[in-house]
């Protein structure tokens, strides 16, 4: 999906009267890293004040965790770490980096952007860059933690080569 947070997810009732999650706005479809679409449902949450801030470290288990027995559900027998290191890299750059310099860069440097996002969170401004402050500190944590895995990684195996494209929109 490589756009999968919660306005993107949408819960209902299954024919069987099971809960299903239904995905929507696909278009960002793609191919994607391991790790990257649980990367990004954390990042855009919690940058989107989807969950609450203080939320972040749980959002950050429970989605990397259902992530990885939703692989090991498919057969998938990898290194975790991989994908880990997959989610904190599009976590932490494509949100915490790519996407707060794009809006700071173009939508915060109009009155009209300023007002848009305001309205679409129902926050002011201060607000805003207040929660973002504490998000901000979570995403780059999560950049220092791919950092770790990313040495972690290569001192323990073969030469591994991992592409990450970043889109700010």
């Amino acid at each position: 999906h490589r756009d999968a947070f919660r306005r993107n997810l949408l819960a209902r009732d299954g024919a069987n009267g099971e809960g299903q999650t239904v995905a929507i706005d696909w278009s960002m479809i793609g191919l994607g890293g391991l790790g990257e679409d649980p990367g990004i449902t954390t990042a855009r949450g919690l940058f989107w004040f989807e969950v609450d801030t203080d939320r972040a470290a749980e959002m950050d288990q429970v989605t990397f965790e259902s992530y990885i027995d939703g692989l090991h559900d498919t057969g998938w027998q990898g290194d975790a770490r991989l994908a880990r290191f997959g989610y904190a890299v599009y976590g932490s750059l494509s949100i915490g980096v790519a996407m707060a310099t794009y809006l700071g860069a173009v939508e915060f440097s109009t009155a009209d952007g300023v007002r848009r996002h305001e309205q679409n969170l129902g926050l002011d401004l201060n607000e805003i860059l207040a929660r973002w402050a504490v998000v901000h500190r979570f995403l780059l944590d999560l950049g220092d933690e791919a950092l770790q895995l990313m040495e972690d990684l290569w001192s323990h195996g073969p030469l591994i080569t991992l592409c990450v494209r970043f889109d700010p929109t």
